[in-house]
């Protein structure tokens, strides 16, 4: 009877702690992507500042208009 019992308690833990690290490793795979997207969108943004920046110089040349930089 107490054996029986033990082996129910057993597999009951065995079960909540495949749960908890299934919800464990969820939780770190979507934080993980929630820091790899912002990252890739700072440095798409980033990126497209610094290809506007330099559009905007181009134009500034080619007309003439000097940007101060002091």
């Amino acid at each position: 009877m107490i054996h029986t019992l033990l082996q129910v308690i057993d597999s009951i833990n065995h079960q909540l702690l495949t749960q908890l690290e299934s919800t464990l490793c969820f939780w770190v795979l979507v934080s993980l992507g929630f820091d790899i997207s912002r990252g890739l969108f700072q440095a798409f943004v980033d990126g497209f500042d610094s290809d506007l920046e330099a559009e905007f110089d181009e134009v500034d040349r080619v007309i003439g208009i000097g940007r101060s930089t002091h």
